[in-house]
This record gives C-alpha cells, sequence and structure tokens, in this order.
C-alpha cells in the first residue's frame, strides 16, 4: 500500500506543483512560463517498496506451504 501511495502520490504532487506555478507565473505576468521538476527519487522508492512487499508476500506463501507439509 505504502509503494502506491508513494507512486500515485508523487505525481499528484507533481501535478499540483505544475498547476500552482503555472498560476502564480500568470498571475504576475500574461506570459504562460512556469516550470515543476518531478521528483524520480519517490517513484524510485516506492518501487523499492512494492518490491519488498512482493518478496515477503512470496516468502509467506512459501512459509505456509512448508508448513501443510510438515
Amino acid at each position: 500500500m505504502t509503494g502506491w501511495l508513494l507512486l500515485v502520490g508523487s505525481a499528484v504532487a507533481f501535478v499540483l506543483e505544475f498547476v500552482a506555478v503555472t498560476e502564480l507565473a500568470s498571475s504576475v505576468s500574461d506570459e504562460l512560463t512556469g516550470s515543476a521538476t518531478y521528483s524520480f527519487l519517490w517513484a524510485f522508492s516506492s518501487l523499492g517498496f512494492l518490491a519488498i512487499a512482493e518478496v515477503l508476500k512470496r516468502g509467506r506463501a512459501l512459509q505456509a506451504e512448508l508448513a501443510e507439509v510438515i
């Protein structure tokens, strides 16, 4: 859940930042200028959380299967 929240949250934060910067720039001048940068650090960390969650899920499944065998 944390991985998906980080992945979606970073994209939403980028969109909100871009809209805010564009609105601020347009209120100051007539030109439509403004920029925002997407932080790939959050996207990569979310992929790391998703990978760790998958490893733990598979480990629990193997442990449950082994408990049935023994």
